[in-house]
Parts: structure tokens; sequence; C-alpha cells
């Protein structure tokens, strides 16, 4: 705990930001998240401090934070910064062509979090609109949303939302 309250403020900042994801994200959305507002300055450089001791890179442009901080950044973090992350995430992956599948579930995740119904309509037409081979995929990582409550919507105050994400 000494260690990380040594970093300098915005690398542990984005330290708890990157701890909110689940698995892992590649530089651009590890940047995304540090211009999440209040945005960080130089968030890149921060993320280059982080890597090693606090975010390891399994594989070449792909980061996931160290197990030692996974739960940081919701133990600190405001729950409406944890938003505004989520949020941030959620805007970055939706604007990608093509969609990087790996962080489909992402998507799914922090739009929940965040109520983005933007990426929550775009996870279930991504569902339903692609073909057979590919579906197959999607379904695998997303897999565990199928323990999600039927009781309670999937979507607030957006009822074909809601129905779309069922049906998907």
């Amino acid at each position: 705990e000494r260690l990380v309250r040594d970093l300098p403020d915005a690398a542990r900042t984005l330290l708890y930001r990157l701890s909110l994801i689940a698995g892992g994200c590649d530089r651009q959305l590890a940047i995304a998240i540090g211009r999440a507002s209040p945005a960080l300055t130089h968030p890149g450089d921060s993320l280059d401090v982080l890597i090693g001791p606090w975010v390891e890179s399994p594989r070449p442009d792909w980061f996931r934070v160290s197990p030692l901080v996974s739960d940081a950044g919701s133990k600190t973090i405001s729950a409406e910064e944890q938003r505004l992350v989520h949020a941030a995430i959620c805007d970055d992956i939706v604007a990608r062509r093509p969609l990087p599948g790996e962080l489909i579930a992402q998507l799914l995740l922090s739009g929940m979090i965040a109520h983005h119904n933007l990426a929550l309509r775009f996870v279930g037409i991504c569902v339903l609109s692609s073909e057979h081979e590919d579906r197959e995929a999607l379904l695998q990582v997303l897999a565990h949303f199928a323990l999600f409550r039927t009781d309670v919507s999937l979507a607030d105050n957006a009822a074909d939302l809601a129905a779309l994400l069922r049906v998907a």
C-alpha cells in the first residue's frame, strides 16, 4: 500500500482506474481511461510508469493490472468517477472499427455499470447481426452474462433496449 502511495498522483489515479477493468485492455483503451473526467495529463506517460511493477503486459499491446491491486479502484474511487471511467471505456470501444472481440465483454460490463445505452445497444446488435461462427465466439465470451437476473430490467427506462439484450 505504501508503494502505491509513492507513485506520482497521475500514475496512481490511472492504476486505480485500470483496476476497474475485467481482464485487460490495450494501450488505446488505457489512455482513454486516463482521459476520463477528470482527465489526467499525459496518461500514456503514466501508463509507462506503471508497466512492470503494477501493470503486466502478457503480450504486445495488452495490459492487465497486477493481482496485488486488482480491487484498488473499487475501494478508492468514488462511485461517480467509476461511472465516468466506465462511460469512457464504452465511448472508446464503440468508436472502434472493427470492434475488438476481446473487448465485447468489457463493453457490456461497462455499459451496465455506466448505464450507457448506446454501448448496450451496440452489444445486442453485434450479437444478433453476427454470422453464425462469430456468434458462437461472442456467446462464449459473453456466457457469464446469461446469469443476469431476469426479474430486473437490464436497461432502466429503455424497455426496447432491455428486450434487445434479453433476445441477444
